[in-house]
């Protein structure tokens, strides 16, 4: 690990997505294989020079203890301390290696808890707050719809409880104090996908007033399944490939086979600076030419899942 206050990386990997088994499949691809080579990936190249890894969410296909568990093995996941940890990570390479996770849509609290957090209470939600050296890292919780027809034609605002927790970390952080955010859905609209300008909450107005005056370093997030960059009011607002299947620019959902991305972050003297790296799976194309439901309820039944344990913190009158 790096020593001193002032200078240190860590990486930010997403959207893993594992399914039931090791051997199973998410529209061709084998979630589990990819996130291992990813994992491979790191411990290879960056183990010792990152402080630790924050997962940006979706974890799992569908929330249930069967697929955090696979999870949970596919990582080797040390579960030796109280939500929100770290946990520490078994991983050939990366033993010991500090592990953050924040919640997606794709997670539910019950499961995720339970399973990476064992003997932790159930929170109403998932968000906190950490400090790593000089910087103060806000991750936040997001609305759960794991069966919703994408893409859907309303925007959601952020969980009360994420807001609360923004607006007494900028009531009691020094202007000064750099800050980095990590949510799952994305902070503002990507020009190359239109189906995505629904999925930034609709009070992220609210957002950028708290942080008006403050050091906002960056905006991490992944959801979208693509690395983009983008700069909104003076911030980097960044984007990252899952560790599972990618889409495609454009206006429609289309899976593709690009290989996965992980970012390294460096902090040094309060400045941010990152790369993309990219990994090679060696997973090669798969045949798309086969109908697959982009509907994510008629997918959790072609996949003989349970539907109605797959509905977590949703307003009642929520239709799918």
């Amino acid at each position: 690990m790096i020593d001193g206050c002032d200078h240190f990386s860590f990486i930010q990997i997403t959207d893993c997505h594992l399914m039931d088994t090791p051997d199973s499949l998410l529209r061709g691809l084998c979630t589990h294989f990819t996130l291992q080579r990813v994992l491979q990936h790191i411990a290879r190249h960056e183990a010792d020079k990152v402080d630790f890894i924050l997962g940006t969410g979706d974890y799992v296909c569908f929330p249930t203890d069967r697929q955090y568990a696979c999870f949970v093995d596919a990582i080797q996941l040390r579960c030796n301390a109280a939500f929100p940890g770290p946990q520490g990570l078994g991983f050939p390479g990366l033993e010991d290696m500090p592990i953050y996770f924040l919640p997606g849509n794709h997670d539910g609290n019950k499961p995720f808890i339970n399973q990476l957090f064992p003997g932790s209470p159930v929170p109403d939600s998932l968000d906190f707050a950490f400090t790593h050296k000089s910087v103060r890292f806000i991750c936040l919780d997001t609305l759960r719809y794991v069966l919703r027809d994408l893409p859907h034609p309303d925007m959601d605002p952020l969980r009360e409880s994420s807001m609360r927790l923004l607006e007494s970390e900028c009531a009691s952080l020094p202007d000064e104090m750099p800050v980095i955010v990590a949510m799952h859905l994305p902070a503002a609209p990507v020009d190359e996908l239109p189906w995505a300008d629904c999925e930034v909450p609709e009070d992220m107005e609210r957002f950028w007033q708290l942080f008006a005056c403050k050091n906002l370093l960056a905006i991490l997030h992944g959801h979208i399944h693509t690395t983009k960059e983008r700069v909104v009011n003076g911030v980097p607002v960044l984007s990252l490939r899952a560790t599972a299947n990618q889409w495609a620019d454009g206006d429609d959902l289309i899976p593709t086979t690009q290989p996965p991305h992980y970012r390294v972050v460096t902090v040094a003297d309060g400045q941010f600076s990152h790369r993309n790296v990219e990994v090679d799976t060696e997973w090669g194309n798969v045949d798309l030419t086969e109908a697959i439901p982009m509907n994510e309820q008629a997918f959790a039944q072609v996949g003989e899942a349970d539907t109605k344990d797959l509905f977590y913190n949703e307003p009642p009158n929520r239709e799918f």
